[in-house]
């Protein structure tokens, strides 16, 4: 029962730091293929209004829009309030461009608004443990969409 309950614990403190989580191979391979197909995605989509935000993300902080995505979410979000200038167009299109799409990906049906919650308050962490756990567990569920 304590070895249960420790491993339990692991699973947890192992999902809420994705760095620790980028360092096992089963969740780099996870985090690289999710990474590619995001890409893919949101590139058939919106490919010239992707290619512009990526490069003020670059210009930034040096890092592509599915990179800020996938380990600082909070600062993509930053990037879309500086460039429409308010919280509730930065809202829409943080969730129809980018939440909306990963869902779809996942094929489960993810909370984006409670995720967009964790995402304004900085807390990056626990939003990237919820996708990383879904997107891992994708295969043995009931798809969504």
């Amino acid at each position: 029962m304590i070895t249960l309950y420790k491993c339990g614990l692991a699973m947890l403190t192992y999902l809420s730091n994705l760095r620790d989580a980028k360092e096992h191979k089963g969740c780099k391979r996870a985090l690289f293929r999710l990474k590619h197909e995001l890409t893919i995605k949101l590139m058939s989509v919106l490919p010239g209004y992707i290619r512009v935000i990526d490069n003020i993300a670059r210009t930034c902080y040096d890092s592509s829009i599915i990179e800020l995505l996938l380990s600082k979410p909070s600062k993509l979000y930053s990037i879309l309030i500086e460039y429409y200038g308010d919280e509730m167009s930065a809202d829409l299109v943080f969730h129809e461009v980018f939440l909306r799409p990963l869902a779809k990906l996942l094929k489960h049906r993810i909370a984006e608004h409670e995720l967009l919650t964790l995402i304004k308050k900085g807390e990056d962490g626990e939003a990237l443990a919820t996708i990383l756990k879904i997107f891992l567990s994708r295969d043995k569920q009931d798809y969504y969409y």
